[in-house]
């Protein structure tokens, strides 16, 4: 299905979200993550055999791989502080909440003048 790859896991925990995306076959410096206006899109562009012209393959079943996927992080998401890693064909980013979801609600008296 277009638009459904890479196959992603977004795990909530109490202090971040953390989304998995399986890249296999690509390095790290093939994938891009972006921010724009809290929409988070991971976009990855393969240029193996980039100096092989199309007429010299006999064969070819390994095509050239790109794709692009975009979620839309929700407020209390802290999209200045995000974290990725790329290992094993696995790209995680943590994105801290701004406030935990175990945060004890502050209250504050306001004074009655």
């Amino acid at each position: 299905a277009k638009g459904s790859y890479p196959k992603v896991n977004v795990i909530n925990h109490e202090e971040c979200v953390e989304i998995e995306a399986a890249i296999p076959g690509m390095d790290a410096d093939d994938i891009d993550v972006e921010i724009t206006d809290s929409v988070l899109t991971i976009q990855g562009n393969s240029n193996q055999n980039n100096g092989i012209s199309d007429s010299q393959y006999v064969k070819r079943e390994i095509k050239k791989s790109a794709f692009k996927r975009s979620f839309a992080l929700n407020d209390n998401l802290d999209s200045e502080d995000i974290s990725a890693s790329f290992n094993n064909g696995i790209l995680t980013l943590k994105i801290p909440k701004i406030v935990p979801d175990n945060a004890k609600p502050v209250t504050r008296k306001i004074k009655i003048s």
